[in-house]
């Protein structure tokens, strides 16, 4: 299986104590650097015969370039078409973005959904703070229903991820 990792922008509505990002540059991946990865990462499935193709979207925080996510996937699934050629998707989020759009998209393209997440409310929201100062955690609670609905409806876990 060929994997390819696009870390489709530096951009974050988190201020992590320990980010390697640091301050935040604001750069998002042009569509057509992600097209030319992608047509990069086929060329070589397509070339050793193995007809797996992975693509793991990570950022700063990827689901701030949803739009941009959907796009990479309709040139994907458009590039495979009459192609013997599987592709899964995985995205690593800090769960605080969800709503009923991203939920059907993610379950609809079986996106595999790494949440990271620091231990309790009291560690997480000393280390994950929004831009504002506020701690984070009670904002991916609120959002736990649309990761709880995504496993209900796809029978693939979500991996929690952890800084210790």
């Amino acid at each position: 299986m060929y994997t390819l990792t696009l870390e489709i922008n530096q951009i974050c509505n988190f201020k992590c104590s320990y980010c390697y990002l640091g301050k935040k540059n604001g750069k998002v991946m042009s569509e057509n650097v992600a097209y030319a990865g992608i047509d990069l990462a086929l060329l070589n499935v397509q070339k050793h015969q193995d007809k797996r193709l992975w693509v793991d979207f990570v950022g700063g925080e990827a689901l701030l370039s949803f739009e941009m996510i959907c796009k990479i996937v309709r040139y994907i699934e458009k590039q495979i078409l009459r192609k013997d050629i599987t592709v899964n998707y995985s995205i690593t989020t800090n769960g605080s973005i969800m709503n009923k759009e991203i939920l059907r998209f993610f379950i609809d393209k079986k996106v595999h959904i790494k949440l990271s997440i620091d231990g309790d409310k009291m560690i997480h929201n000393r280390n994950r703070k929004l831009l504002s100062g506020k701690g984070s955690f009670e904002l991916i609670e609120k959002n736990l229903i649309f990761f709880k609905l995504y496993e209900k409806y796809t029978s693939i876990n979500i991996q929690a991820a952890h800084v210790i």
